[in-house]
């Protein structure tokens, strides 16, 4: 099996099928996550692959007739592909694809995480000839580290409030959104969030995950009284920047590897800013690739060229995708 990558993003040649990709009507589309449905613009006339509880998120995709909803674990057939979803532990739905084609297999990874957390479905691994794999952070810090960001991001929550601040607007992304309402609401700190996190959570609580209290943001008049965090991702389900919504207040912003640093204005700098990545650090990939043991891995995204070099000494067979530069087209 070969993957090209185009200006309209991956494809399985000679195939229908594209991953996290902008297909035609008589193609086939698999959506990873409700991210990768932000991040790309999918055709609505396309055919569509996806987890069932990311089709929940997303209302366009729960209401297409050209939409294959699926359960994780089912393994099924499009033609002469035998194709699974398997859990990628890093949001709601977050889905990997394994591919069969006669006697080869290949694990597509867009985005993974390895690490369990207190709401998010566990990743699962299984063995596969060829992992491609989304080269989207190379932090070599662990899960310890993203406790103590919590614990200094509730600090300066903590201290902001003592001194007479009525709310503190926080930015994150929408894959760490969930865990953060769950990290306030323990710590006994009002929470309200933007309507995109809003949705994620009561999702992950209809499938038995509680998050914890929190309301709905619906303007500044929706407010509580006491002081309260506010979270906002930094886009919105329709993809469009958040910056003109968040209220007067304290700003925290908490960047991701896998987006570029968010910035509201000149008037409204962030007074708390650091880094929580919703990807796998390498130490983590490098546990996650000796599990799937492939004899081939395929890198694509922001970091594969440096995620190579930082691999090949522990798997000689590593490379990047092969770009084709030629117009989508061909």
């Amino acid at each position: 099996m070969e993957i090209i990558q185009t200006e309209n993003g991956l494809h399985l040649k000679d195939s229908i099928l594209w991953l996290d990709g902008e297909c035609k009507k008589s193609q086939l589309n698999f959506i990873s996550s409700i991210e990768s449905y932000q991040q790309f613009k999918h055709s609505p006339q396309a055919q569509v692959i996806t987890s069932y509880e990311t089709a929940k998120l997303i209302t366009p995709l729960r209401e297409a007739q050209n939409a294959l909803i699926c359960e994780f674990n089912r393994p099924f057939s499009v033609g002469n592909l035998e194709l699974e979803l398997i859990p990628s532990g890093h949001i709601f739905g977050g889905s990997m694809l394994r591919i069969k084609y006669q006697q080869e297999s290949l694990l597509y990874a867009p985005v993974i995480q390895t690490k369990k957390t207190n709401i998010q479905r566990q990743i699962q691994v299984g063995k596969s000839d060829t992992l491609l794999l989304g080269a989207n952070n190379l932090d070599s810090s662990g899960h310890q580290s993203i406790k103590k960001e919590y614990e200094k991001l509730r600090e300066f929550v903590s201290q902001k409030m003592l001194s007479g601040t009525q709310r503190v607007n926080i930015l994150c992304s929408l894959s760490i959104s969930s865990d953060l309402t769950h990290f306030f609401s323990n710590s006994e700190i009002k929470v309200v969030t933007h309507h995109d996190i809003y949705r994620l959570n009561k999702a992950y609580e209809d499938s038995g995950r509680p998050v914890g209290k929190y309301t709905l943001f619906k303007g500044r008049a929706s407010l509580p009284e006491k002081p309260c965090v506010v979270l906002f991702p930094f886009k919105t389900q329709l993809g469009s920047h958040i910056r003109t919504e968040v209220p007067d207040g304290s700003v925290a912003v908490i960047d991701d590897s896998r987006w570029n640093p968010i910035h509201l204005d000149a008037l409204r700098i962030p007074e708390y800013r650091t880094k929580i990545n919703s990807a796998a650090g390498i130490s983590e990939i490098k546990k996650f690739i000796k599990c799937v043991d492939p004899k081939k891995i395929i890198l694509f995204g922001p970091y594969s060229k440096a995620m190579r070099s930082n691999l090949s000494e522990h798997h000689a067979n590593t490379n990047e995708v092969y770009k084709n530069h030629q117009p989508s087209l061909f």
